[in-house]
């Protein structure tokens, strides 16, 4: 079975790394997050949001795997504290 979470993106670098890739930052509202890449075709601006796939097993309903489609380099950062939360969310209100 397969579910999804929307991220917020926010922060993403200036320039690529050696790959050409762009580094994103990603909370969802739970505080769950990430540093992912992506190439110029699937990269996403500060506001913008990504949704992580996540695949369960249908037997133990289990957590089998997650992604974020077009994106490489995946880092998961942990739960972010909640004021920490609260103000990358509010980024999402002035954009």
């Amino acid at each position: 079975m397969k579910t999804s979470k929307e991220f917020l993106v926010f922060r993403k670098s200036e320039n690529t790394n050696s790959f050409g890739l762009f580094q994103m930052y990603l909370m969802a509202k739970d505080g769950e997050a990430y540093t992912s890449c992506a190439n110029s075709l699937n990269v996403k601006e500060v506001g913008d949001t990504v949704t992580q796939t996540i695949h369960i097993d249908d037997n133990t309903g289990k957590v089998n795997g997650k992604h974020f489609p077009g994106h490489e380099l995946t880092e998961e950062l942990g739960k972010a504290p909640k004021d920490v939360i609260e103000e990358v969310y509010k980024l999402k209100q002035l954009s």
